[in-house]
């Protein structure tokens, strides 16, 4: 009875924890103006980057990889594999 007191606070801060965050993003529904304006912004967009990792498992193989995307126009872009030695696997 006496550990059940003491894991108590800690249940009741994670349960907490995981109902005071409420997401704010565009309307859900495709119709909604939230959504048209979000559509527009992306629109627009000219240039950007991004980073990430991804992992491909198989039962033959296992493949690991971090990328860098950088768009700088239209049909311009670079992007950057590497493994996780951080050498790179492909430009």
């Amino acid at each position: 009875m006496n550990r059940l007191f003491r894991l108590l606070p800690l249940a009741s801060l994670v349960l907490t924890a995981c109902s005071l965050h409420t997401p704010q993003g565009p309307g859900k529904s495709p119709d909604s103006p939230q959504w048209r304006q979000h559509q527009q912004a992306v629109r627009s967009l000219n240039q950007f980057q991004t980073r990430g990792a991804f992992a491909y498992l198989s039962d033959e193989q296992k493949v690991y990889a971090r990328f860098f995307w950088q768009q700088t126009g239209q049909d311009r872009y670079r992007l950057l594999l590497t493994n996780p030695l951080a050498a790179p696997s492909c430009r």
